[in-house]
């Protein structure tokens, strides 16, 4: 009787520990199927994370595209100013180099322009002393009560002549325009061909007291 009672002892004793194992088996396995599952979760949250951490980066990527380009396009936009920018220094720089040799090509110009008018003036001025050194010589020689001399212009003489109260004589000297010597461009009063006598000897001898002389005998002839 004792025996079946160790044995009943041993057995009850062996299915506690096998129900114990069980129970520590099983929450063992519940704790294991519990970790799996969190570690599911995880890896779905750190999955989900990936992507879109991925959707992001090729957002990023895109972005970086569109600032590539338009890098590129305001670099070639600063490249096309800084060009254009260059050439309209150049343009700038010629032209006010131009502008220099104008400048400097007018300054020499008005320099040649002034020293012209004062050796225009210095001619007149002798050729109006001429002029009247001549008048003075007619006077001497000739006497001059019978001629009217009128100056129209700087350069331009109009003398006329009386041979009687009938005839009257007009001649008309302009200086030429080198301001050296005269010429005749106008007898009035005479035949025609006086002009032509008159022109080639003043031509020829360069003597203005000698035409009004030529002038002056022709007249009373």
């Amino acid at each position: 009787m004792d025996r079946i009672t160790e044995v009943r002892r041993l057995c009850a004793k062996t299915e506690g520990e096998l129900s114990d194992f069980k129970n520590l088996v099983l929450l063992e396995a519940r704790g294991k199927v519990g970790q799996a599952n969190d570690e599911c979760r995880q890896l779905v949250l750190e999955k989900e994370k990936y992507e879109s951490l991925k959707t992001e980066v090729e957002r990023l990527k895109s972005r970086k595209a569109i600032l590539a380009k338009k890098k590129r396009g305001v670099d070639d936009g600063y490249e096309e100013l800084s060009h254009r920018l260059r050439l309209t220094q150049n343009e700038l720089l010629n032209v006010e180099n131009s502008n220099a040799g104008k400048k400097e090509k007018l300054k020499t110009f008005m320099m040649e322009v002034i020293e012209m008018e004062h050796d225009k003036e210095n001619r007149m001025e002798k050729m109006k002393k001429d002029f009247d050194r001549v008048l003075k010589m007619w006077k001497i020689y000739k006497g001059y009560l019978d001629m009217r001399i009128c100056l129209v212009k700087p350069d331009l003489y109009l003398i006329g002549f009386s041979a009687s109260k009938s005839t009257q004589t007009s001649l008309t000297l302009r200086s030429l325009p080198d301001l050296q010597d005269w010429e005749v461009i106008k007898v009035d009063g005479v035949n025609s061909d006086l002009k032509e006598k008159l022109t080639s000897y003043l031509a020829e001898t360069k003597d203005l007291l000698g035409v009004l002389c030529l002038a002056r005998r022709h007249c009373r002839e």
